[in-house]
């Protein structure tokens, strides 16, 4: 034991130094890369509130003069079983592989709309870097800042989608055919993935006007093609806001949890690399004087210099929008 102490703890071993060096590149290059995987692992990066993106989105109303948005109660059930149906799927789009529309999920919470729309993100780490993307968007702007729309509806939650780890986000929007306020709580139906028939033809539900309505929109299923669906996915029922195509990746630098997690890492290494450089002096003037125990303290000594002087890695995240 004493032995195998001395050969890999001791602090002039060259296998130490030789695995500190190894530590030091893999704190100031490797773990920024991965820091928000490791993060979510751990569980240091908390679900942003679902509130705090209707929040910011009215304050992104209210900068262009527009009323804010109610918190809807029926479109936080719509959103949410939105987001576990893609969960339990696995895939990121407006338009389920089955051929579900997002207007489905709002009718099934029983909400009566008039006009409605959804935002889709993945892989943000707070509620402003999400906003963001969705303003630097044309077709996710125009839903945010849509007269028509009264309600809005917010669901969020750590998923994991094929290779995509992170935080899904579905907003939900839309102007309700009801006078009535929405209860407090609503108890959402139980099994959330529909059938769909024929799967070939599936049914998209889109705005149209009746002649015998004087102009008031109501809602009726228009059958389309699998191509126009799939290719050209409808972020809104209001035919102004123009279809998207498929995810757009967004980049942006998390400065509120990977980089406290990243910080906090090489902080700690920097202590542990100025004991260890300490300790090898000591240990060479007491125990050991010669050129071949000078060489590994000042290779100790050298960690330690470059812990303190080199900066962690900065980290540029992805994430989509849909």
């Amino acid at each position: 034991m004493t032995k195998l102490i001395h050969r890999y703890f001791h602090p002039l071993s060259g296998r130490l130094v030789f695995w500190n060096v190894l530590l030091l590149i893999f704190i100031k290059l490797v773990l920024p890369q991965s820091a928000f995987q490791f993060a979510t692992l751990v569980g240091s990066i908390p679900t942003f509130d679902s509130r705090e993106i209707i929040r910011l989105t009215n304050e992104a109303r209210s900068a262009n003069q527009l009323a804010p948005l109610s918190a809807n109660s029926y479109l936080d059930i719509a959103a949410e079983e939105k987001l576990n149906d893609m969960a339990v799927q696995e895939y990121f789009a407006h338009v389920s592989p089955s051929g579900v529309t997002p207007w489905f999920w709002i009718q099934k919470a029983q909400y009566r709309y008039k006009v409605a729309g959804e935002n889709l993100a993945i892989g943000f780490t707070n509620s402003q870097d999400t906003l963001n993307a969705w303003l630097n968007s044309p077709s996710h702007k125009a839903n945010i800042l849509n007269s028509q729309y009264r309600d809005i509806g917010v669901a969020v939650k750590g998923v994991k989608i094929g290779s995509t780890t992170g935080i899904l986000v579905v907003q939900m929007f839309g102007s309700s055919t009801q006078t009535t306020k929405p209860p407090a709580r609503v108890v959402a139906i139980s099994n959330p993935t529909p059938s769909i028939t024929p799967k070939s033809s599936p049914i998209l539900i889109t705005p149209t006007v009746s002649s015998q309505t004087k102009g008031e929109i109501i809602i009726e299923p228009e059958l389309t093609t699998k191509e126009l669906e799939i290719n050209n996915q409808r972020i809104s029922t209001d035919i102004q806001i123009p279809a998207v195509t498929e995810p757009s990746r967004v980049q942006f630098q998390d400065n509120e949890n990977t980089k406290k997690l990243t910080e906090a890492v090489n902080n700690t290494f920097i202590i542990y690399s100025s004991i260890f450089a300490l300790l090898s002096i000591i240990a060479f003037f007491v125990l050991e004087k010669n050129r071949h125990m000078a060489l590994k303290m000042s290779l100790h000594a050298a960690i330690f210099i470059l812990a303190v002087l080199v900066p962690v890695a900065e980290v540029t995240l992805r994430a989509l929008i849909f």
